[in-house]
């Protein structure tokens, strides 16, 4: 039995010579990339990295403002839609329409007068549907199609 155990013994031995082999040239191994690490450019000191902000459209930035207004334009607890009736007063509807349009330009940072295209399409989403109606109305009865929405 004390053969076997001096072969188990010996087996054992041999297998940790090879396991501290295998752990040394590992070791070796990683002191060559650390080494290597250090040569590479820009280790030492960082690098530099600038970096440019993507340049946007002018016309797409434009528009998402649109936009933006349009939404807070309907979301606005100041205007109610316009509906015809005997108590309404338009005149006073597009008085808080205009304040309410300037609060909000400036909100959203638009800082010139809006173009008719789009104006019309905010300026129509506070009036009723059968107000929108009596309007085209008009519009089309006009011989000299002077009233059009772009004017």
């Amino acid at each position: 039995m004390s053969d076997k155990l001096e072969e188990i013994l010996a087996k054992m031995a041999e297998q940790s010579l090879e396991q501290q082999a295998q752990i040394l040239q590992q070791q070796s191994q990683i002191a060559g990339l650390i080494d290597a690490i250090k040569i590479m450019p820009g280790v030492q000191n960082p690098v530099a990295v600038q970096v440019q902000p993507a340049a946007i459209d002018p016309i797409i930035a434009r528009a998402d403002k649109i936009q933006r207004l349009s939404m807070s334009m309907r979301k606005s607890n100041r205007l109610k839609v316009f509906k015809a009736s005997n108590d309404s007063d338009i005149r006073m509807v597009i008085k808080k329409f205009e304040g309410e349009l300037e609060t909000l330009k400036q909100m959203v940072g638009i800082v010139d007068d809006l173009t008719d295209v789009e104006y019309v399409p905010i300026f129509r989403a506070i009036l009723d549907f059968t107000v929108l109606e009596r309007v085209e109305q008009v519009f089309k009865k006009d011989i000299g199609n002077i009233k059009t929405w772009g004017q």
